[in-house]
């Protein structure tokens, strides 16, 4: 499932890293974004790879996020939904 929305940055996190499957050290940084919507929603985006590491957004400014949905399941049955953004528009 993919979707877009315009957002106004809040929150960026610092540069952070994660180990996938392979092993391998992968860049990931944390946008919180408000939506600008009637009734406007808070929204964490994650970006993983080159996207965290070249996002140059900065807080006030606004942004249309293209999204892919992912859910992971806990092996005691708890399941997390995941926005990554696969591009982003400034």
């Amino acid at each position: 499932m993919r979707s877009d929305f315009l957002g106004v940055v809040t929150t960026i996190s610092d540069l952070t890293s994660f180990t996938n499957s392979k092993g391998e050290s992968v860049p990931k940084r944390m946008v919180l974004l408000t939506t600008e919507e009637r009734v406007p929603q808070s929204v964490s985006v994650e970006l993983m790879g080159e996207m965290a590491q070249n996002f140059r957004g900065q807080v006030g400014q606004r942004i249309t996020v293209f999204l892919n949905f992912r859910a992971h399941q806990t092996e005691d049955g708890r399941s997390f939904n995941h926005l990554s953004a696969w591009r982003i528009d400034y």
